[in-house]
């Protein structure tokens, strides 16, 4: 039976955003999963969209997929939701389970290779338990041995194994100043899929903590070490190429025939080829051109969330790290659709004006603008609102219409009126105090004697307004940006 990801939509706690778990392979690269699934610091970052508990990312082998895997998050053993997958995880399957013959063939043939060469002792082949210094963790390392006298212990790793494990061996080993080299036994045992595409997830979960890189050990290499005198591995490393004619950094498995001299160990890593360091030399380079192709692009997306927007920003800028760039693309995004809201308002600001000037004959512009607008719920604009009421609403938020229709005139005093003497009008009461405690000129509206005089007349509530959505639309044309650089005399307008 196929298994379920019952968790379509999580919460990144740190951003306060809702995202689709489906995106995630589109939107963060393949370094940014490995962190979230590694990294200590992105532990409680994730939550379900449903019950709001702390979820883990998971992957599952998926050609089909960017990255090979596909990748879903699942709840904690003891949280309760409805979203919650029944399904035994990889972890459960093999818990309990001994190691297999070729588990130990490798350690044994490791141990065999080691003992005839020189700068090299064995100290124990999983037989004694490592402490911490405070004697309060403890490991059992698959061999301890000594090169030139310092600890060098040796992990082979077969089969899948939780992050959680990953992490935890190797800040221990870190911790105690020991080198840390995991081995896998064959380049076969390291495929998902027949064809050799892609690796295993606990391969990818070794090598990012790694820096991008873990190491094969098996008979070919036995024979070469015992020859060359030096210990022989396979590095399989996980690499990026500039392609800067299609602005892409592509990334592939590599292999490099490697003695151990030529590992590099650094806080608590061992690598042969830095990933992040050669990563981010090619990122650097990419950055200015994806800021600017962004820049220059953003107008064309016309995209309304920030979701959207992210999805758009990647197609652009295709090496893009989201929370590297996270605080440019919240200002970049922000200005754009502020940007494109203004122009929506002052769009808004010159049909009513033009109307305000010119009449019923006017009014097509505003249907055909009105059956644009409602397509886009953020703006509370929908089809068959009145004209009239929206315009005396304006008026109230202190916009001139016309050269009649002005706050020299005292417009937005006079347009308070319409709502408690004309009949159309009076089912409006509640959305023109509304407006009277948006606007800008509240205290000078609330100083006029005759709107004071209106409002002390008994308000007729229990009207019910022909139209309630305008009060969605008056609290997006009040709230920010605000028009302020538009507000313009009639004859500026019309110039």
């Amino acid at each position: 039976m196929e298994k379920r990801h019952q968790i379509p939509i999580v919460v990144d706690t740190w951003e306060e955003e809702s995202l689709w778990v489906d995106s995630f392979d589109f939107i963060y690269e393949q370094a940014e999963l490995q962190g979230f699934r590694t990294n200590k610091k992105f532990t409680n970052r994730f939550a379900c969209q449903n019950c709001k508990n702390p979820v883990f990312l998971k992957a599952l082998a998926d050609e089909s997929r960017l990255h090979g895997h596909h990748y879903y998050f699942s709840h904690h053993k003891d949280a309760v939701c409805p979203w919650k997958s029944d399904s035994t995880t990889v972890a459960e399957i093999y818990a309990g389970v001994e190691e297999g013959r070729l588990h130990l063939e490798t350690k044994r043939l490791l141990a065999h290779t080691l003992t005839q060469l020189e700068h090299w002792q064995i100290i124990d082949i999983d037989k004694k338990f490592i402490f911490s210094a405070d004697k309060l963790n403890r490991a059992k390392p698959d061999l301890h041995a000594q090169y030139k006298g310092k600890d060098v212990v040796f992990e082979v790793q077969l089969r899948s194994e939780s992050p959680k494990v990953v992490m935890t061996r190797q800040e221990f080993y870190k911790n105690k100043g020991f080198q840390l080299i995991w081995l896998s036994a064959t380049k076969d045992n390291i495929f998902v899929d027949e064809d050799k595409g892609f690796v295993k997830q606990v391969h990818k979960d070794i090598a990012f903590c790694n820096r991008g890189n873990w190491f094969i050990f098996d008979a070919i290499q036995a024979e070469k070490s015992v020859k060359k005198g030096q210990l022989q591995l396979i590095a399989m490393v996980w690499e990026s190429y500039l392609k800067l004619d299609s602005k892409r950094i592509k990334y592939d498995w590599n292999e490099y025939k490697i003695d151990y001299a030529q590992l590099t160990y650094e806080d608590g890593e061992t690598f042969y080829k830095d990933f992040f360091a050669i990563n981010k030399a090619h990122k650097d380079r990419l950055r200015d051109l994806g800021r600017k192709t962004l820049q220059e692009n953003i107008r064309e997306y016309r995209v309304h969330n920030w979701n959207e927007f992210l999805k758009a920003a990647k197609s652009e800028w295709p090496s893009l790290e989201v929370d590297h760039e996270r605080k440019w693309l919240k200002a970049l995004f922000k200005i754009d659709y502020e940007s494109r809201e203004l122009e929506v308002k002052r769009k808004i600001l010159e049909v009513v004006r033009h109307y305000s000037k010119q009449g019923e004959q006017f009014y097509q512009r505003w249907s055909e603008l009105e059956n644009k607008l409602a397509k886009v719920d953020s703006f509370g604009v929908s089809r068959n609102m009145n004209l009239q009421v929206v315009e005396k609403v304006l008026l109230i938020l202190g916009y001139d219409l016309t050269s009649h229709l002005n706050t020299k005139n005292k417009s937005h005093c006079r347009a308070v009126h319409n709502f408690f003497d004309y009949g159309s009008f009076i089912p409006y009461q509640s959305l023109c105090l509304k407006a009277i405690e948006l606007s800008p000129l509240k205290d000078e509206i609330l100083a006029d004697e005759n709107v004071l005089k209106r409002l002390h007349m008994p308000l007729k509530m229990d009207c019910e307004e022909e139209n309630k959505s305008i009060h969605g639309f008056l609290e997006w044309f009040a709230s920010e940006p605000r028009l302020k650089d538009v507000e313009l005399v009639y004859e500026q307008v019309e110039a």
